[in-house]
């Protein structure tokens, strides 16, 4: 039986001036409102205690829809008792995630995105946002992973390898049903685990840490989606497709890193369920990552590992094709025309960062392709907007110690003793206290 009511959802629609709803704005405005009381009677089904938080639905350059919030604001005008109506020039929101918005944890989400193929889908995604709502209100024990390890993560094809291999194990795992042999399949997970852990140490924690807060929300996402749909062939192809099927996909070095970390930590609740009864609130009461929960309680032995060699050997090359491909990448960049400006600098403070549009070309050399501010305590600044630039760094991303950019020849940088340079892509504003000048290659020293 269908479970959600969806009135006219068009997947085509007019380009609409901001003032209006079009046919789709309007139908998923009502398919919301009975999307929330389906989520407030199903959210403690799901996961234990888990609570709907207010939701934004937005299209870019359209409205936004804000439901169940009790402080919309002045942006806002009221449609229904719970509806709110805006518009998103005036509230500028980007991306699916789950924030404060005037102070109320709000589960935010962007409906008008390509992969959003059918309005289950949408509001399985909405799901997911208001769980990290529960985790940010009610788990004080879990937070975020940072993302530095998104640009410096070691790119090892014996961890490429044995990440990918762990990966089909969780697939296998998810589908046995003889207690042995999944016990079995978990031994040799968790002794990759062990190996990956010797190979690229912290950095493993950051996994783990991101598979602890991701994996419950892609966990809630996909059982949303499964009571949301007809029970179908179809249906069950799609959540096969969609969500299980991602574990037995290759990916290598620091490719899709993050999003790896769903469907790892979502077969990792799989497992839980089908194992353990009533797992849901003592992990969280825990403090312990998923997979430490996960082997708290199924103990596992340590075994042998034998990497199945065509993983090994297609690690191998994808590896060595990504570093010729960045490589070829860093040689374009160092090789244009210009001047070439090289800050050395200390005592910064890194005010922001694209993270999926910056790399790392060696450890300890970032190329960031489009944004990078840094800013000093005594409020000198520097900025970059949709303009190249690489730092050099010291232990994390965070600290740096020296920055390169190129511009035009004929540019001129110095008053007295401060950098003072503005355009549309930089702006800086930072004393020196010497400086070293070749053709075409100047080197300050910043105070």
């Amino acid at each position: 039986m269908q479970r959600l009511i969806i009135l006219l959802f068009v997947i085509a629609v007019p380009i609409v001036t901001l003032s209006q709803m079009n046919s789709k704005d309007s139908a998923l405005a009502q398919s919301l409102e009975k999307f929330y009381i389906i989520a407030e009677k199903q959210a403690n089904k799901i996961w234990p205690d888990m609570k709907p938080t207010p939701v934004m639905l937005y299209r870019i350059n359209g409205p936004v829809l804000l439901y169940n919030h009790p402080k919309p604001g002045t942006n806002f005008n009221k449609r229904k008792a719970k509806l709110h109506i805006g518009k998103h020039k005036e509230i500028m929101v980007y991306g699916n995630y789950c924030s404060d918005f005037k102070g109320i944890t709000t589960a935010i989400v962007n409906y008008d995105l390509p992969d959003v193929e059918s309005p289950e889908k949408l509001f399985a995604i909405v799901f997911h946002e208001m769980h990290h709502g529960y985790q940010k209100n009610y788990c004080p024990k879990y937070s975020f992973s940072p993302v530095d390890p998104l640009i410096t993560y070691p790119e090892n094809a014996i961890n490429d390898a044995l990440k990918i291999y762990e990966q089909r194990l969780l697939y296998k795992m998810v589908n046995e049903t003889r207690y042995d042999k999944f016990l079995s399949l978990f031994n040799t997970f968790y002794s990759c685990r062990l190996k990956r852990e010797a190979i690229i140490g912290p950095y493993l924690k950051w996994e783990e840490k991101t598979e602890s807060m991701e994996g419950p929300a892609f966990y809630t996402e996909y059982r949303m989606y499964e009571f949301l749909i007809n029970d179908t062939v179809e249906s069950k192809k799609y959540l096969e497709k969609h969500f299980l099927k991602l574990l037995t996909e290759a990916h290598f070095g620091r490719t899709a890193l993050r999003q790896r970390c769903l469907p790892t930590g979502m077969a990792l609740c799989l497992i839980l369920d089908k194992w353990e009864d009533n797992w849901e609130k003592p992990y969280y009461q825990s403090g312990r990552s998923l997979v430490e929960f996960a082997i708290n309680k199924f103990n596992p032995e340590i075994k042998k590992v034998h990497i199945p060699a065509h993983l090994l050997k297609e690690s191998e090359v994808k590896i060595a094709q990504t570093q010729k491909q960045r490589a070829k990448i860093y040689g374009k960049y160092k090789d244009q025309a210009g001047i070439k400006i090289v800050l050395n600098i200390n005592n910064t403070t890194i005010g922001g960062f694209d993270p999926m549009n910056a790399f790392g070309i060696s450890d300890s050399l970032i190329l960031h392709k489009t944004i990078f501010e840094a800013h000093s305590n005594k409020g000198h600044k520097i900025q970059f907007n949709n303009y190249p630039v690489t730092t050099q760094i010291k232990e994390t991303i965070w600290k740096t110690k020296k920055i390169t950019f190129f511009i035009d020849q004929n540019e001129n940088i110095l008053k007295g003793n401060k950098i003072s340079f503005e355009n549309e892509h930089i702006k800086i504003h930072w004393p020196y206290s010497s400086l070293k000048k070749e053709k075409k290659h100047v080197e300050f020293w910043l105070l």
